[in-house]
């Protein structure tokens, strides 16, 4: 028979009793805590001091050793000026202005934004999370009395709120902090220290291109005219592979990349032993370029406009060995420089062919002065002239730009024509276009099947000839040079209502 046990009946604490009990045990607890002896708590500076104070013209020399290796010192030579000293095969430079005066005022007054530890407190044993076992650098302030100071910086500081850098400073047993910008410039590479020149090409100034490539190709450009003419764009010319007039929007184009030629950081020196380590041997492409004297605006301090005068001047670039497919190696003004390879491929792979005219009158309307067409017909001679139209009290009227407003007047051989019909007639040669490209043995030849002479406002003239190519074209001429042809006849000049207007 199985035995059934009996349940026993548990007895509940009261409530009261409960909170007796707790509060008792809290009381036993907090009077424990109070008879302890306290500990001493550190006072903690609520801002930074001053570890050095010196006058800026006693700062001497700043020397960084950084943990990956890199090295360099800077002597004041001059008030203001710091030169970085050669080293390992490199030149020295000086500093920026702006760079030389946050280094020297860092030096001259060392300073820490706050205290992080004092001695004996036990930070000691986590300078490896602070970066400072080893230290990212150690930088040492030499003065002119002959005494110097040195720094180990740390690493940045992490999920605080305040942003510094650990340090130490020699002969203080403090955990101190570092403003960031200090020590980001302490801790800047050498080479990214140099100044980084740029290239002064000035896109209205540019007035002869010319481009070698490896294999001896030579593509060339240039300006047959005063940069400040007022039809300068159309008196671009290609003047290698083939001698043509050049469209002016193209080499504007081109000139536009070159002002924005720009050195993406500095590489080497430009010694023997570096030309040929950088590829300098066998260059890929030299790029020279010719800038007129002339005058730009730049903004001065204040941020006003100011000229800036510049001479005549040749640069020359010379592309040597790419550092990987995105950068190339530059020679430029005795350095070598990285740049970007994509910008130079659209510089220096153009097509020359490609930035040619293929409008055959370059000449505007309003630059027009006198047109003449020699066919075997005869000769027409169209002689423009404009005059300022006046408001009622006999001033010139203006448009909306400020510029006066001309009538213009046209006659043929001496006699009045309709302004309307020469203008439209106009028109449509300055719209047509060439047809395709004459062998490169073709040569003009005989007497022309007409010729077109544009005499201009700013004195530039223009000569068109046509000459029999085939059946069907006609050779085009345009200032002495002949690479395309066009349909015959498509170049007619034929004013309608060509109606003489003297009896009017």
């Amino acid at each position: 028979m199985q035995t059934v046990e009996k349940k026993t009946r548990r007895r509940r604490i009261p409530r009261w009793a409960l909170a007796a009990l707790l509060l008792a045990l809290l009381s036993a607890l907090l009077y424990a805590l109070l008879a302890q002896p306290q500990s001493e708590v550190p006072v903690r500076e609520p801002e930074g001091g001053v570890l050095r104070q010196a006058d800026p013209l006693d700062v001497a020399r700043i020397t960084v050793t950084r943990r990956d290796g890199g090295a360099w010192t800077a002597e004041q030579r001059d008030p203001g000026e710091l030169f970085v000293l050669p080293q390992g095969g490199e030149s020295g430079f000086s500093l920026s202005e702006r760079t030389a005066a946050r280094l020297i005022a860092a030096a001259a007054s060392v300073e820490y934004t706050s205290v992080l530890g004092l001695p004996g407190e036990g930070w000691e044993a986590s300078l490896t999370e602070f970066g400072l076992n080893p230290p990212e650098a150690a930088v040492t302030y030499t003065y002119a009395d002959g005494t110097s100071l040195t720094l180990r910086l740390g690493s940045r500081s992490e999920g605080t709120d305040e942003v510094f850098c650990y340090f130490l400073a020699e002969g203080d047993g403090r955990l101190l902090a570092l403003d960031v910008g200090t020590a980001e410039e302490l801790l800047t590479d050498r080479a990214l220290l140099r100044p980084l020149p740029q290239p002064a090409l000035h896109r209205a100034r540019i007035d002869e291109i010319v481009i070698t490539s490896a294999g001896g190709g030579t593509a060339s450009w240039r300006l047959e005219a005063d940069i400040t003419d007022g039809d300068a764009l159309n008196r671009w010319f290609l003047t290698s592979p083939v001698r043509y007039p050049a469209e002016g929007e193209a080499v504007e184009g081109l000139c536009q990349r070159l002002s924005q030629l720009y050195m993406g950081g500095w590489a080497a020196d430009a010694t023997e032993e570096n030309l040929s380590l950088y590829g300098f041997d066998a260059p890929r492409w030299t790029l020279r370029v010719h800038q007129a004297a002339g005058a730009t605006l730049a903004t001065d301090d204040s941020g006003a406009a100011t000229a800036v005068d510049w001479p005549e001047s040749w640069s020359e670039f010379t592309v040597g060995g790419q550092k990987s497919e995105l950068v190339d190696y530059v020679l430029w003004d005795g350095g070598i420089y990285l740049c970007s390879a994509l910008t130079l491929r659209a510089l220096l792979e153009v097509q020359p062919l490609s930035t040619l005219t293929r409008y055959v009158i370059l000449t505007a309307p309003d630059n027009l002065t006198r047109l003449t067409v020699a066919t075997p017909e005869g000769r027409d001679v169209y002689t423009v002239e404009r005059t300022a139209r006046l408001d009622e009290d006999g001033r010139p009227l203006t448009d909306a730009t400020g510029g006066t407003v001309y009538d213009s007047h046209v006659e043929k051989n001496g006699r009045p024509m309709s302004w309307d019909a020469f203008s439209a007639a106009y028109a449509t040669l300055l719209g047509q276009t060439v047809t395709g490209m004459l062998p490169e043995d073709f040569v003009c030849g005989g007497e022309a099947a007409a010729e077109y002479l544009f005499e201009t406002v700013s004195g530039s003239p223009h000569t068109v000839r046509l000459y029999p190519f085939d059946a069907l074209h006609d050779a085009v001429e345009l200032d002495g040079c002949a690479v395309f042809y066009l349909y015959r006849g498509s170049l007619a000049f034929r004013p309608e209502h060509d109606t003489d207007m003297s009896e009017e």
